[in-house]
């Protein structure tokens, strides 16, 4: 019996296996950044606004000769929208079709055997299984993160403020995705013997994760508790800013900003490990529930 947690073979083959359904969500992801990276630029030209050639992360107000003030989002806006509403959706649906294949499927079906009748044990089967989701995850992510961060160095006049926060915004991101599959994992394996339930329960909880984005996207400033309710209040906005007080008036060309909502990006960098934390005992629980199945050979 082969005694090793992961085994690279296994990985690469459900990666072979997988290859189109992991370059087709990386494709459509990438895709859909790339539309709104093209309206955060145009956004000059569709405020028709004259004199104006610079682009932000941080929302920006801009006194115009001929159309007066103007006020818009920045680029950190947009980021966040493709993230927390679209980017969640996505890498959802795309973790729940890999475990419901990889994991029910081949329990149900009885597939996983051949893996079990190998030199495999159970601990490295499902390790593994584990590590080629995080894995795809991470392919599907990546060109969007690259070309989220040269957009915001090359593009935007303050990214030596906002770099980093763009760049560690993007990384709790991937952490709390990464607590997500592996809970979708736990839940997976452990109903797999009721048809269907597994993924009921994965689906009713993305369903819960959705409801409460939208939810947390239009409450006012007395009702700010409500989103912690919300799952993705494990990824702080730390891309939400202020908009800029243009109640008074400035010389034509003055640029105004916003400031962080959140200012301390502490949590933030704990949020990253307190998510891998979180995801570990839904590994644990995977591989002591994995083991106990009484699966016939």
């Amino acid at each position: 019996m082969n005694k090793k947690f992961l085994n690279l073979k296994i990985i690469k083959n459900y990666i072979k296996q997988n290859m189109w359904l992991i370059i087709s969500f990386m494709i459509v992801f990438l895709f859909i950044n790339t539309i709104f990276i093209l309206i955060n630029s145009l956004s000059i030209i569709l405020n028709n606004v004259s004199n104006m050639n610079k682009l932000f992360i941080n929302n920006y107000f801009y006194q115009d000769t001929i159309n007066g003030a103007i006020s818009d989002f920045g680029y950190g806006h947009w980021c966040t929208f493709v993230y927390k509403n679209i980017g969640l959706v996505w890498f959802c649906l795309f973790n729940l079709i890999l475990v419901n294949k990889i994991i029910v499927n081949e329990i149900i079906n009885g597939h996983i055997t051949t893996l079990m009748t190998s030199s495999y044990n159970r601990t490295t089967i499902i390790l593994s299984k584990i590590c080629f989701l995080i894995c795809a995850t991470l392919i599907v992510f990546f060109p969007t993160f690259i070309l989220t961060i040269l957009y915001s160095a090359i593009k935007t006049e303050d990214c030596y403020l906002y770099i980093g926060r763009i760049i560690l915004y993007q990384i709790s991101f991937i952490a709390f995705v990464t607590l997500l599959t592996c809970i979708y994992v736990f839940i997976g394996n452990l109903f797999t013997e009721i048809n269907y339930l597994s993924l009921t329960v994965n689906i009713s909880i993305t369903l819960y994760i959705i409801i409460m984005c939208l939810v947390t996207s239009f409450i006012n400033e007395d009702n700010q508790w409500v989103q912690y309710l919300s799952p993705e209040s494990l990824v702080p906005n730390i891309l939400n800013f202020t908009i800029f007080n243009s109640d008074e008036k400035y010389k034509v060309g003055f640029y105004g900003f916003g400031e962080p909502k959140i200012k301390n990006l502490t949590f933030s960098v704990v949020s990253v490990f307190l998510n891998i934390g979180l995801a570990g005992p839904f590994v644990y629980f995977s591989i002591y529930n994995f083991n106990k199945k009484e699966l016939s050979l």
